[in-house]
């Protein structure tokens, strides 16, 4: 096994191009401030999932393979180690990672490292249980969903220990916490600090964002932390991006959109930082790319336009969809089903992006 210090941070140079293999349907815990969801979604088998990556090595260039949801990879672990060990057998150099609650991953740390599991982002919004039963709605690592207060306590523990089992192994382990208005907005010094001390590498901030049907919702402001103020926070880890997330169950699948209405929507708005990647947030994005079809039918890239400002509330969306009142769709690495919701009513078509930025916008220009 290749030394911490040899193995190349999936951080370092440009965004890694990663695809995301949905092989894991079980959930395992649900916020209060999200939506009731199904216990389990589907998702194919790993032979099934393996042919997914087949395809997609053939046609791009895969840097790293996610073992995906709608649930926790951690919650149906022989699943997700099949899969890690199918990916690992058929490509030998080809980084696994996956973003994981935490429960039973100390134990299986060795299986996982073994597997060829090489990065992992640990969801980790506290340190201590109170806090967490703040957060949660339910929390259910096994066959049964275990009284709140009880779950909080065992999370606590079982965050602990992955961090320090499977950096023992040498897996990269990167932080990754939402921010909660009034919850634990106040405590990201704390838990970087805790955690560090275990040994993780870094840790990502994510911005809480109010989802429709949610149990509670929280207060619009201080909702976002942005880059400079949280630089001026003492905080013990460095501070990266988070590479994984969550996607729709759908996520492999060419993107079906719908018919759009307006015969003047032909464009396609893209949220990258570089211009070379998807890469944003829906929320974190400052600009957009601006593409639309030359004489000869191809992509062709016209401009960076602008998002409206950050704050505002569902305002905030209404100005995006008139911003991109020529595009049918924007693409982007993750967004809240809120903004999603709105914009769709403005028959603007937010895509999360599973593939690189040109195989994107070339497969949303190719839809009937």
């Amino acid at each position: 096994m290749p030394s911490a210090s040899a193995r190349r941070s999936p951080h370092q140079g440009q965004q890694p191009i990663i695809f995301p293999l949905p092989i894991a349907a079980q959930v395992m815990a649900r916020t209060r401030f999200s939506p009731p969801t199904p216990l389990c979604g589907e998702c194919p088998s790993p032979s099934e999932a393996l042919a997914l990556l087949e395809a997609a090595v053939a046609r791009d260039k895969v840097d790293m393979v996610e073992l995906s949801g709608p649930g926790d990879p951690l919650a149906t672990p022989e699943t997700t180690l099949t899969a890690a060990r199918l990916v690992r057998e058929r490509w030998p150099h080809l980084p696994i990672a996956l973003r994981t609650l935490g429960y039973g991953a100390a134990r299986l740390a060795g299986e996982l490292a073994a597997a060829g599991v090489s990065y992992v982002e640990l969801a980790v919004d506290a340190v201590h249980a109170d806090v967490y039963e703040k957060i949660y709605a339910w929390i259910r690592p096994g066959l049964k969903t275990l009284p709140i207060r009880q779950a909080a306590e065992l999370l606590v523990r079982e965050q602990r220990h992955a961090v320090s089992a499977l950096k023992f192994r040498e897996v990269e382990m990167v932080v990754v916490t939402t921010l909660y208005p009034g919850i634990n907005e106040h405590q990201l010094a704390r838990i970087a600090s805790a955690m560090q001390v275990l040994g993780a590498d870094a840790m990502a901030v994510l911005p809480y964002e109010a989802e429709a049907g949610a149990e509670v919702a929280l207060p619009e402001s201080g909702r976002q932390k942005k880059p400079g103020e949280l630089a001026k926070t003492r905080i013990a880890l460095p501070l990266v991006r988070p590479l994984l997330g969550q996607r729709p169950e759908d996520s492999t699948a060419a993107p079906a959109l719908e018919a759009v209405s307006g015969a003047e929507r032909t464009r396609v708005a893209v949220a990258s930082s570089q211009g070379r990647f998807v890469d944003l947030h829906l929320g974190q994005a400052e600009s957009f790319l601006i593409f639309d079809r030359d004489s000869e039918g191809r992509p062709q890239q016209l401009e960076r336009r602008p998002a409206p400002p950050p704050g505002g509330g569902e305002l905030r969306w209404q100005n995006l969809a008139t911003t991109l009142s020529d595009c049918f769709a924007v693409v982007v690495a993750a967004a809240g089903h809120t903004p999603r919701r709105l914009l769709a009513r403005q028959n603007l078509r937010v895509v999360i992006a599973d593939r690189p930025l040109n195989d994107m916008v070339c497969a949303l220009f190719a839809e009937p």
